[in-house]
């Protein structure tokens, strides 16, 4: 039987022993080569560890998909068609499933996902491991390049980064797949849940409450980067002791300074053998550490905003900041001097006590906190990490800020990347509604609604085109009803 394991694997890139650690498949006679140089090739590129795991997770998918087929010359273009329709629509017949994989569908978001991970892998392996493309490019119709053409301009246009689209995006707009993934619409984003602000106050005082004082702390101070911050979970555990200050506009608040985890500028202006200034350069010479978000495993964070290499943090409202800064003089005494890293957020307890703190050990503590007051993590109801980041969009949408400023403090690099949340909740647009409606019923007298002499003047010309008995001037009277 074929087996493909994902496996994480340490790469020696050079003479001097330096590695790097990469996600992989691990087969029946090895590693799966071809895949190794590929996610190496996009590491160097700067691709993040969360898009080369879907990477391996659709590799791993289509290898025991193959296997479930009979070597009877079928084209490969034929088996990819399959595999893309029980991607989407899963194996399972009739509760029965002949293939063995047992695959439920997937939404179509996921699927194309999946997909196009695959065929980047696909193109790599038909350019340089001399395999024959089962879903190459051609050129497009002048008809789709039209339909390419206009979403790469709108895409350009709401991007920051709109004005480096350069020629590799031309030629993507001019190429097609053999197998085209299904369309999905702008409109199919997933509904907007934000922490519902009747249980935010029990929540951070008593839910976060614990005998261990300095952990309560670290905590509610990652609560408070994320609901009044907007931060994601990865963002806050990044920060490091020295991106948090005083602010010099306001001495009873805090400044706060996200950076690029490799290509931010270093503190106290530090610069390395070779005259390098980049935190990357930092944690290596000083810590011997690698950037958290180049590691796998429980101490890896993503970094979303690869357009920025400063995140400033802006409070919403500003009173957030004076708490932050309340809580992280408290916090800052159960902080060793003697770390040997510069997070700011640490575990204090256990086995890891004094390593950095990880966003799974702090989901854990979120879950825990729900418990407290009653309720259960549910991010259709709000009650999830994310959640925050949500009430802080919601939060500046209801000041009537303009969209640039919402993305600035958002840290987006498109404009359409707040909408989500942005966009009022259900609760809203019908607590909108309602009020919409009474003040539409007050500007109308109940006398008029009900008076059938008022009424019959007005809207019966279908019925009554003669005016015998409606209109200002009916021919048979104005007779009571």
């Amino acid at each position: 039987m074929n087996v493909a394991i994902k496996q994480k694997f340490k790469i020696i890139i050079d003479k001097s022993g330096n590695t790097i650690e990469l996600p992989g498949l691990l087969l029946n006679d090895g590693p799966y080569i071809p895949l190794v140089r590929y996610l190496h090739l996009k590491y160097l590129e700067g691709y993040s560890y969360s898009w080369m795991n879907k990477v391996v997770q659709v590799t791993r998918l289509f290898f025991y998909f193959l296997g479930t087929t009979t070597p009877n010359g079928k084209e490969g273009t034929l088996i990819f068609t399959q595999f893309v329709s029980a991607l989407h629509l899963g194996t399972i017949k009739d509760g029965k499933d002949p293939s063995g994989l047992y695959w439920k569908p997937n939404s179509r978001i996921n699927a194309n996902l999946l997909i196009n991970s695959l065929n980047g892998f696909l193109d790599y392996v038909s350019e340089f491991e001399n395999i024959k493309h089962i879903n190459p490019s051609f050129n497009s119709s002048n008809f789709t390049k039209g339909l390419s053409e206009a979403a790469l301009k709108r895409k350009s246009q709401n991007s920051i980064l709109g004005h480096l689209q350069g020629k590799r995006s031309v030629h993507k707009m001019n190429q097609s797949r053999m197998i085209q993934l299904d369309r999905v619409t702008s409109m199919n984003r997933e509904r907007t849940f934000s922490f519902p602000a009747e249980y935010f106050e029990d929540f951070f005082e008593k839910g976060f409450f614990s005998n261990n004082k300095g952990s309560s702390l670290r905590n509610q101070l990652i609560l408070l980067l994320m609901h009044y911050g907007g931060l994601r979970l990865s963002e806050a555990l990044s920060i490091w002791q020295c991106d948090i200050s005083i602010s010099p506009f306001d001495y009873s608040s805090v400044s706060i300074y996200l950076h690029h985890p490799e290509l931010g500028i270093a503190p106290y202006n530090w610069r390395s053998r070779d005259g390098s200034s980049s935190r990357a350069s930092f944690l290596d010479e000083v810590y011997d550490l690698k950037p958290r978000n180049r590691l796998m495993g429980n101490f890896h964070l993503g970094w979303k905003s690869s357009h920025l290499q400063v995140i400033e943090v802006y409070w919403v409202p500003k009173e957030a900041g004076k708490l932050f800064l309340e809580k992280w003089s408290e916090y800052s005494f159960y902080i060793p001097k003697s770390l040997q890293h510069p997070y700011a957020f640490i575990s204090l307890s256990g086995k890891s006590w004094g390593q950095p703190f990880s966003i799974n050990s702090f989901k854990d503590a979120y879950k825990k906190a729900l418990s407290k007051i009653g309720l259960h993590q549910n991010k259709y109801e709000g009650l999830s990490p994310h959640s925050h980041r949500h009430s802080y969009g919601q939060r500046l949408s209801h000041l009537g800020l303009d969209s640039v400023f919402i993305k600035k403090c958002l840290h987006h690099s498109s404009l359409e990347s707040q909408l989500v949340y942005t966009e009022p909740s259900s609760n809203q647009i019908n607590s909108i509604i309602k009020t919409a409606a009474n003040s539409l019923e007050a500007s109308h007298s109940l006398k008029h609604t009900h008076d059938w002499n008022f009424i019959l003047r007005y809207g019966f010309q279908d019925i009554d085109p003669s005016g015998l008995l409606s209109g200002q001037t009916p021919l048979l009277g104005n007779k009571d009803v």
